[in-house]
């Protein structure tokens, strides 16, 4: 079988170069269908791999959306790129109590293209088996939502899409590419010259004053989806990822190898490669959508959602080890860790109660 680094050379030797999110959208599939990506034994631990906190407060501020929106009506829930299940596992556990919620829920929508990752999220969700659909392409997902409201749910998944990039240097815009040196070795370089107007159209007219730009094409795809579901058929969407507000001035890729940072031309399919995605840029694609938008720290709202309240009730009243469920909100409040630095987008119509 043919390496995904041959794979890669085979396509730079006959065209010259390719493009950064060409490269990035053959690596990361490669990457989740054939690594060990999330866990201990991984690469990167997530949110809901940290504790089972996490995932029950996602599942508890979408129990209260449905309390106050939409008793009346079945919900299909969607989250994308689900890792192991453990996020729609605690999710489920944690409402399963509240009336009526469960019954309502007519699918489980779980959008995942790693076959290893599927089987993982099979195993953890086998009690909600009947309702739970897989897919690989998000536009099957008009036929399993009829006139439900939908919740969509993305934990770290737009930080793994493919993006673009653009260096402005002497005057002119260039997109970098991925080319070959004269050792045969994978390097960066700004190589497509690129049309003011094209740089103009894909950034605010403050973003185009800078001298770095980056984004991701295929991010425009779930957003539109997402978009036009809760404009039809109201909802809610929940992204909670790593990222910024301001503008970059330099690359924000970054890949992670055994918990470890390394350069992401380095073991090139067997490490992460992720991004830090641009929560402006997300929010004003709502926000032209009249889609009313929330944004906060993850900190923020995990504490809106009670978790220290949740906390000591698992410590106090089931036994657990308090000095482990201390070292998880550590993780997931602290300012220094996940707290600041992994934001929250909240997104519904402008009718939704809170």
């Amino acid at each position: 079988m043919i390496s995904i680094e041959s794979l890669i050379k085979k396509d730079i030797l006959e065209q010259g170069y390719i493009t950064l999110d060409h490269f990035l959208s053959l690596v990361i599939p490669f990457y989740y269908s054939s690594q060990e990506s999330v866990g201990k034994h991984g690469d990167f631990i997530t949110a809901p791999e940290t504790s089972q906190l996490f995932g029950e407060m996602v599942g508890i501020y979408t129990a209260n959306y449905w309390l106050k929106n939409c008793t009346n009506n079945n919900i299909t829930v969607v989250e994308l790129g689900p890792g192991r299940g453990y996020l729609m596992s605690d999710f489920l556990r944690a409402t399963k109590h509240i009336p009526g919620f469960h019954n309502s829920i007519d699918k489980i929508i779980l959008y995942e293209m790693s076959p290893k990752l599927r089987s993982y999220q099979q195993q953890n969700l086998t009690a909600y088996i009947g309702k739970c659909v897989w897919l690989d392409r998000l536009q099957e997902l008009e036929q399993y939502i009829s006139n439900n409201h939908c919740i969509f749910i993305a934990n770290e998944f737009f930080d793994a899409l493919p993006i673009k990039q653009f260096q402005f240097i002497n005057g002119h815009w260039y997109e970098l590419c991925l080319v070959l040196d004269q050792f045969q070795k994978f390097k960066v370089a700004p190589l497509i010259k690129m049309d003011s107007t094209s740089i103009q159209n894909n950034f605010s007219k403050s973003a185009a004053k800078s001298e770095f730009l980056e984004y991701s094409p295929s991010a425009k795809y779930y957003l539109e989806i997402i978009a036009n579901s809760i404009l039809t058929n109201h909802g809610l969407f929940l992204l909670i990822d790593y990222g910024h507000t301001n503008m970059v001035q330099s690359s924000t890729l970054q890949a992670i190898r055994n918990h470890k940072r390394v350069h992401f031309l380095d073991c090139i399919g067997k490490a992460d490669i992720t991004y830090l995605v641009n929560f402006s840029r997300l929010q004003n694609y709502f926000l032209n959508k009249n889609l009313k938008c929330t944004l906060t720290s993850q900190k923020d709202f995990l504490e809106s959602c009670e978790i220290q309240q949740r906390a000591e009730q698992l410590i106090n009243k089931y036994g657990a080890d308090k000095q482990k469920i201390n070292s998880q909100l550590e993780i997931l409040l602290s300012p220094k860790k996940m707290g600041e630095l992994f934001k929250c987008l909240i997104v519904n119509k402008y009718s939704y109660k809170k």
